[in-house]
Order: structure tokens, then C-alpha cells, then sequence
């Protein structure tokens, strides 16, 4: 703002000059009561007769310095005379000034939203002495830089031995002595006048001096710099100034009958002849011949002349050629810029995966959406593929074949001890606890159709609890079984306290104890954080893999890792009492029975976490059938086969002989 009021005591300096220096006294003063109107009429230096200010109070400013230019060059004087009336200008001043100060204090300034270790930072780059703070070349923004690879970059520029030479004096005197002699003639000569030669003589010219800005658009980590040398001040500072002024003003005409001139600007107007090399008389020589021109200060649509008809081609060429330096991109591609050439001269290369483009010379692709895929072009998105495990697949039949054919073995087992309930294999196996295992083997295989077909909300809630449910129960019956055949055994020797154990009350109760632990699990799980549908996007391209979100992984493993705990557990108890005499001893057959079972479990893990998509169900169905036909087939197979093929064994003489 400090600025806006040295304007207004320079205006009001130059209105004071006037009418010290007029010779005509005040015609006109006005004032009204809305606004006022200052006129005066004098010799003004330059071509006007009349300045007209007008003083408003809503918005003074916009007409202050209309009308006014700067017009000889001459040194700056400090005169002001008082001893003229200044009635009608001070109180021009002081309108202005009150409508300045409406401006600056009745708006509200702006805030300052840097905290203030913002602020403690900002400081702290000022005054760091060893970074050099510089705006980026090309308006790139603010570039904060080490002062030594500032300094280190310098130096690589100023040893440049084809631009720049070290001077072992400043050879500005020597030009300075010249450089008047020059002025003095021209003043002389009746070249210059009296301000001209002041203004352009420099009394104490300073060195121009050097800097750079680093260009951060061709390297931000090692920006190369643009050399500047700031001659603010130096022996020829006015002189340029001097000349570009009334270069501005020239105009000429060239041997060509052609009018030069300067714009507002000091460009030359732009003016081309479009010239056609052709092959000349000559061999191996071209001729230029001129088919048309372009000129900027012709009216629009008439500066570009051009006859069609003039131009010549190679006949090596067959047709007209292409003025680009590639082919347009085809939709499915977009341009790339290549390393080297202009940013017209580009690479097509092809969308990325999940990408497309459906135009010609597309500058970027168009990312698909989550449910959708490119086609093999790519040029328009297409639907994904929805994959699941359904009945309808191969796998999903043959699973399902096998699951319900274990189904049918499984009833006819129960079938067949149901029949010979009354028969010795039957009542030494515990009949509750062989039945108890045979429901939950055959729901097993059931619940396996569980994970077959288009996942929905009821199927992903109930499969992971119940499977994991109904494999802890099956456990739980195999592991009560083992601790049976060791209470049994023990039991037979005399004055045996654990005879009070024997009964299928014990076992039942060993069933409930050992599977309420996974029922607990299962029961927070589904009550805090239960499966539920989800789609997988990312495991294949261009399909959509239906499948149930777990929910959570924790709770997932715990039901794993919680059936294999009970399967140790009963692979130990089994394997300790399998050496038992006695010609029918259960326990060898649940302990290859849990061998099995925990062969499965244990390869299920890493293929589980290696699989992806429809088949991580597959893996863990293959997992149950395998893991549920292994418990069925050894332990109760072989005394299907004794019921059915071996009647004379299923005897309780046979049973109880040590042979």
C-alpha cells in the first residue's frame, strides 16, 4: 500500500509543477455536493491541453492516473514548489486519502491460516544461510536449494570457455570513458538534447551481476540453471531503455518493398513466404519456388495464402504426405510422450490392464469400474464374468456326487447297527457313542452341499459354524471312544476304582464337554463379526469370483485350529492304548483313523492359503469328505465286514479269547 500513496505525491507533485510553471491562471474549479470536478486548464508537457480529475467517494481510484504517461527520459528532480496555490489539490489529496483509508481499514484483512510452527519453519528457511531459496525457470513455482549444488552449478555454466572468459579487471572504466565520449558527440551533433545526454550518462554504473533459476521441468533432484545477468544499474541500463523506445517508433521499408514495424510490444510483425523445394535442371539440386505466404497484420482468415495448385510432390512419394511425425493413435491406445522429440511427436501405446480408450488420439485411458472389464481391443468395458462354485460345474458335480454317495454309505452303516444292535461288535463299540458318530459323519457329508452354489446370506452364516460344530462333535465321540477303551481295560483289574466310570452316561458327557468349547467360538463369531456374501475382483482378470467373506480370519482359525487340538488329543489317547490285548481292540483302528483325519487337516492349511477364487471351496470340501470317509471307513467298515461276511467272529467267546 505504500506504493499507492508515492503515486499520489507524485501525481499531485506533477499538478503542482503545472501550475508553478503556467502562465495562465485558474479557468474553471467546481465542486458538487455528490462528487467534485477539478479542471485545469494549462500548457501540460505533453498533448494535452485539458486533464479532468474526477473525485468520487465510493470509488475514486479508477480515474487517478488516466492521461498520464511518462514521455522524455531524464533524470528524476526532487523540486516541489510551495509558494503556489494549492488550495483545490489538497483537498483533491485529502479525498483521496480518506477514500484510501475506507479501503484499507474497513475490509476485513485477510487471515493468517500458517500455525505457528509454520511460521517458525518459513523463518527458518530465510535465514538459513546454507540454502539458496529461487524461482523455479518456466514459473514452475519456488525451488529451495543446498547453496553448495547452487554454487556447484554455477560454476559448471561459468566454465563454459565458448560463452564466458575470466577478466582479470573490470573493464568498466575503460568503457565508461568511451561509452561518454559517444554520448558527448551525440549531444553535439543536435542528436540528443540537454535531458537525452543526462538522462543517458551514468555517473557510478554498477557490474552487472550473475544468477540463475533452477529448471526443475527437466530434472527436480539436479536441476540444470538458466543463466540471467541482471545489469540493473550498469553503463548501458538507460541506453536500452533509450533505444527500445524509439526502436518502437520505427518504421521502414525493406528492398522488398515490404513495411517493417514494431508492435506495442517490440515484435515484428510475423510475414513468411511458404516456399516448395523442387527437384531444378541441375542434378542433385533444389529450386525454391514460392506457393504462397503468411502475414499476421492481415485481417483474420486472410493471412494464411496458399495455392494448392503450385505445390509439387516427389513422385516417389504416390501421394500427398502427412505433415506429422506419426500416425494418430487408434482407441485402445493413447499417446505417450517420446524421450527426445517434441511434445507433437508421440508413441501410441497400448491401455493398461482395466483400461480402455474409445477415442482417436487419446491423451489418457478410462480406468473400467470394479465390475467391469476391458474387451481384447480395449475400446469399451464389458461385463465381468460372475464365477462360483455352482452344481452345474464339473467339480461342483463331482463333489456333490461324493458327498451324497458317502451320504448313502454312511445311512447304511447306521442301517446295519441298527439291525444288530444285539450283536457283540455292536454293544463292545458303545452303541451311543457309534451312533452319535455316525449322525455327525453323515451330517458332515451333508453340510459339504453347504458350500456348493451361488453363496447367499444363510449359506455363508451357517457353513464355517456348522462344519466346525459337527467335525468338533465327531471328534469329540472318536476321542470319548479311546477313553472308553481305556476305562474298559482298566477297569477289568481287581478292586479297580474306575468301575464306577463304565456307562454310556460318561461318554455322552465327554461328547458335550469337549465340543461346548467350539460351540462358544462359533457362537461369538457369528455374534460379533458373522460371515456374509462378498465378490473377489482382483484374483482373476475379467471375472468376478462370488464368495463368502469370513468375517473374520481369527475366529476361522480358532474353529481350525480348535479340531485340531481335539484330533491330537485323540491321536494320543488312541495310540497309547493300541497295544491292549484282546482279539478285538478298537483303538489300533481309531488311531490310523485320526492319522488320516490329521493328514488332511494339516495339508488343508497351506493348500487353503495357496488357492484362489471357486477353488479355496473346493480345497476345503475335499477336506471334509476326505477327513469325515476316513473316520467312517476305519472304524466302522471293518466291523460292517465282520456283521455282514464274519458272523462266527461276532461272538462274545471270540471277543473275549486272547487269540
Amino acid at each position: 500500500m505504500f506504493d499507492i500513496f508515492v503515486d499520489l505525491n507524485n501525481f499531485t507533485r506533477k499538478l503542482t509543477l503545472q501550475k508553478y510553471f503556467a502562465n495562465k491562471k485558474l479557468k474553471t474549479n467546481k465542486i458538487e455536493s455528490s462528487q467534485t470536478q477539478l479542471i485545469l486548464t494549462d500548457t501540460m508537457p505533453s498533448n494535452k491541453d485539458t486533464v479532468c480529475l474526477f473525485a468520487e467517494t465510493d470509488d475514486l481510484t479508477t480515474h487517478l492516473f488516466e492521461g498520464f504517461l511518462h514521455t522524455d527520459v531524464k533524470n528524476k528532480s526532487n523540486f516541489n514548489p510551495t509558494n503556489v496555490g494549492r488550495e483545490y489539490i489538497d483537498l483533491f489529496q485529502n479525498v483521496v486519502l480518506e477514500d484510501f483509508d475506507k479501503i484499507l481499514y474497513t475490509k476485513k484483512r485477510k487471515k493468517n491460516y500458517a500455525t505457528l510452527s509454520h511460521q517458525k519453519a518459513i523463518y527458518g528457511l530465510q535465514n538459513n544461510p546454507n540454502i539458496i531459496i529461487r524461482d523455479a525457470d518456466k514459473g514452475g513455482g519456488i525451488v529451495i536449494q543446498d547453496l553448495e549444488d547452487y554454487i556447484k552449478e554455477a560454476n559448471r555454466i561459468l566454465d563454459d570457455k565458448n560463452n564466458y572468459k575470466i577478466l582479470h579487471k573490470d573493464p568498466t572504466t575503460n568503457f565508461l570513458q568511451s561509452y561518454i565520449e559517444h554520448i558527448d558527440k551525440g549531444f553535439s551533433l543536435k542528436i540528443l538534447n540537454k535531458n537525452e545526454k543526462d538522462y543517458l550518462r551514468i555517473q557510478n554504473p554498477s557490474i552487472a551481476h550473475y544468477y540463475h533459476l533452477p529448471k526443475i521441468h527437466k530434472n527436480k533432484i539436479n536441476p540444470p540453471g538458466r543463466p540471467i545477468i541482471a545489469g540493473i544499474g550498469n553503463l548501458t541500463y538507460n541506453l536500452s531503455y533509450y533505444i527500445n523506445k524509439h526502436l518502437r517508433k520505427a518504421h521502414f521499408t525493406t528492398a522488398s518493398n515490404m513495411g517493417i514495424s514494431f508492435t506495442d510490444y517490440g515484435d515484428v510483425p510475423g510475414h513468411y513466404d511458404i516456399i516448395n523445394w523442387i527437384l531444378s535442371d541441375i542434378p542433385e539440386e533444389l529450386a525454391p519456388h514460392q506457393v504462397g505466404n503468411f502475414t499476421s497484420l492481415a485481417p483474420v482468415g486472410r493471412q494464411l495464402i496458399l495455392n494448392d495448385s503450385e505445390i509439387s510432390w516427389s513422385p516417389t512419394f504416390g501421394a500427398m504426405p502427412k505433415s506429422v511425425c506419426n500416425e494418430l493413435c487408434e482407441p485402445g491406445y493413447r499417446k505417450a510422450p517420446q524421450k527426445g522429440f517434441h511434445s507433437c511427436c508421440y508413441i501410441c501405446v497400448p491401455c493398461a490392464e482395466g483400461e480402455i480408450s474409445n477415442t482417436t488420439d487419446a491423451e489418457t485411458c478410462i480406468k473400467c469400474p470394479e465390475d467391469q472389464w476391458m474387451n481384447n481391443k480395449r475400446t469399451m468395458c464389458i461385463l465381468k464374468t460372475v464365477e462360483f462354485l455352482s452344481f452345474e460345474d464339473t467339480l461342483g458335480k463331482v463333489l456333490s456326487s461324493v458327498s451324497i454317495f458317502s451320504c448313502t454309505v454312511t445311512l447304511a452303516v447306521l442301517g446295519i447297527f441298527i439291525k444288530n444292535h444285539t450283536t457283540s461288535v455292536v454293544k463292545a463299540n458303545n452303541q451311543n457313542l457309534s451312533y452319535t458318530l455316525l449322525l455327525s459323519l453323515l451330517l458332515s457329508f451333508l453340510c459339504s452341499l453347504l458350500f456348493i452354489g451361488r453363496p447367499v446370506e444363510v449359506t455363508c452364516l451357517l457353513r464355517q459354524a456348522a462344519i466346525g460344530i459337527i467335525i468338533a462333535v465327531s471328534i469329540s465321540s472318536v476321542l470319548a471312544k479311546s477313553i472308553t477303551v481305556v476305562i474298559a481295560f482298566n477297569a477289568t483289574k481287581p478292586d479297580s476304582k474306575i468301575k464306577k466310570w463304565i456307562g454310556s452316561r460318561v461318554s455322552i458327557c465327554l461328547v458335550i464337554a469337549c465340543s461346548q468349547g467350539q460351540v462358544v467360538v462359533c457362537m461369538l463369531w457369528l455374534a460379533l463379526n458373522p460371515p456374509y456374501p462378498d465378490y473377489d475382483t482382483h484374483s482373476y482378470i475379467g471375472k468376478i469370483i462370488l464368495e463368502c467373506n469370513e468375517g473374520s480370519l481369527t475366529a476361522f482359525y480358532l474353529v481350525i485350529g480348535y479340531i485340531g487340538f481335539l484330533s491330537v488329543v485323540s491321536f494320543i489317547v488312541a495310540f497309547l492304548v493300541r497295544k491292549l490285548p484282546a482279539r478285538f481292540n478298537e483303538a489300533q483302528m481309531i488311531t490310523f483313523s485320526m492319522l488320516v483325519f490329521c493328514t488332511v487337516w494339516i495339508s488343508f492349511i497351506p493348500a487353503y492359503l495357496s488357492t484362489k477364487g471357486k477353488y479355496v471351496v473346493a480345497v476345503e470340501i475335499f477336506a471334509i469328505l476326505a477327513s469325515s470317509a476316513g473316520l467312517l471307513v476305519c472304524i466302522f467298515i471293518p466291523k460292517c465286514y465282520i456283521i455282514l461276511f464274519k458272523p462266527e467272529l461276532n461272538t462274545r467267546v471270540h471277543m473275549l479269547s486272547k487269540h
